[in-house]
This record gives structure tokens, C-alpha cells and sequence, in this order.
């Protein structure tokens, strides 16, 4: 990932997983999480809503499925 860009945002999270195209992590003072990418884009995801976001991915990975839920 590119964090060099970034050291406030490297200093203040805790990675929690990864890919070779993206980096997730979580803000140590609020939970909040960071998604980071190879380029160095980022969106930070309130962790109140988090939940919600994730949820609407799922629902639709698997409504065009590309994820079979087991």
C-alpha cells in the first residue's frame, strides 16, 4: 500500500487485513475503519455505519452471484 503518502493515517491505525490491492485498517481513538488502496485512495467507513456498508456488498455479491452463501 501506498501509506508513505499518508503517516498520519499509518500512525494513528492498526492494520487488521489485507490483499495485494488493499489495506484495511482501524483508527485506534474511534474504531472508525480506513480502506486504503495500492494507489493510495482511501474512504474512511464511520464504524456506526459499518455494518451497513459491509451488508449492502454482501447482499449484492450474492444477488449477482458472485459469492454463494454456504
Amino acid at each position: 500500500m501506498n501509506m508513505n503518502k499518508y503517516e498520519e493515517l499509518r500512525e494513528n491505525t492498526e492494520p487488521i487485513g489485507g490483499t495485494n490491492q488493499f489495506e484495511v485498517r482501524t483508527f485506534r481513538s474511534s474504531g472508525n475503519f480506513l480502506i486504503i488502496d495500492e494507489d493510495g485512495d482511501f474512504i474512511i467507513i464511520d464504524r456506526d455505519h459499518a455494518e451497513f456498508v459491509g451488508s449492502c456488498i454482501l447482499t449484492h455479491l450474492m444477488q449477482t452471484k458472485e459469492i454463494v452463501p454456504s
